[in-house]
């Protein structure tokens, strides 16, 4: 649906209330894992609520990805212009990476009975999780 400024200021804010909030309990090195959580649990327990922030928060959400991709893709240039060999390796390392992991998604989104959209809103928390 249509959105208006109000609505990109009101997700902004929102997420970084609970970045904010995330990053105050102590998450540290788990800050965006947390902050998925949070979000999904005060999402899930009140929808009706935050309905309004939906379509805003998705053209947010495509905007920043496009943002991160694009930066990770300037960095992976550099590498190339390094030394061209190691193109291969990292070319190898990434696609085991994202093989396994949509494959994770996809055994997730069978396993309990989730929608597309569903889905890829958890491979995008899993994206920051890891070992603190």
């Amino acid at each position: 649906g249509a959105f208006e400024a109000e609505g990109l200021t009101m997700s902004l804010a929102f997420a970084l209330a609970i970045v904010v909030a995330v990053q105050s309990l102590g998450a540290g090195s788990n800050t965006i894992a947390a902050a998925s959580a949070v979000t999904v649990v005060l999402a899930s327990a009140a929808p009706r609520v935050f309905e309004p922030l939906r379509a805003p928060g998705y053209a947010l959400a495509r905007v920043f990805l496009s943002l991160f991709f694009a930066s990770a893709g300037l960095a992976g240039g550099k590498v190339l212009a390094l030394d061209a060999s190691a193109m291969l390796p990292l070319a190898a390392l990434l696609a085991i990476i994202y093989a396994t992991h949509l494959a994770a998604v996809a055994l997730a989104r069978r396993a309990f009975g989730m929608t597309s959209l569903d889905a890829a809103i958890v491979s995008n928390a899993a994206a920051g999780a890891g070992p603190p």
